[in-house]
């Protein structure tokens, strides 16, 4: 027979209540496919996805929280688009292209729930073209001049 002291119990209570989504990592995770429409437009960028994970450490109710398009990103990791027509830079805008497929791969997610009880969470999919454009220096949009920092 096994005896376990009240003590442990309750400190097994109280750090299982301390416990968030962001100290779980996923058992199973399955990389998206990329979009074939972002990919033939040369488009990159991410989607977050917001969901529970239940008491099975399975997602459940799936939502897109924010998703951007980009084909640039400066040193400090910020994203912009770069219309390469009339040569201007624009700060990365909201987008559908990666929605879908960001959805699909959070349903294939599975957490190990130490907490027993459904946990929020979320999880970012980053989506990068081989012609996402990388510079050494920061883009300031007001002028759309390249800074050395």
């Amino acid at each position: 027979m096994i005896k376990i002291s009240f003590k442990f119990l309750i400190a097994l209570f109280f750090i299982s209540s301390y416990l968030n989504a962001d100290e779980f990592k996923a058992k199973v995770k399955i990389k998206p496919q990329y979009p074939k429409s972002a990919y033939a437009k040369r488009i990159s960028g991410y989607a977050v996805v917001d969901f529970l994970i239940n008491e099975k450490g399975r997602t459940e109710r799936q939502s897109i929280s924010s998703a951007k398009c980009f084909n640039l990103i400066d040193k400090n990791g910020n994203y912009f688009w770069y219309n390469f027509e009339n040569s201007e830079i624009k700060p990365a805008y909201d987008c559908k292209y990666f929605d879908f497929k960001a959805l699909k791969a959070s349903k294939q997610l599975i957490y190990e729930n130490y907490i027993g009880k459904p946990i929020e969470h979320s999880y970012r999919y980053s989506f990068r073209h081989w012609s996402l454009i990388k510079v050494d220096s920061v883009i300031d949009l007001d002028s759309g001049d390249f800074v050395l920092e």
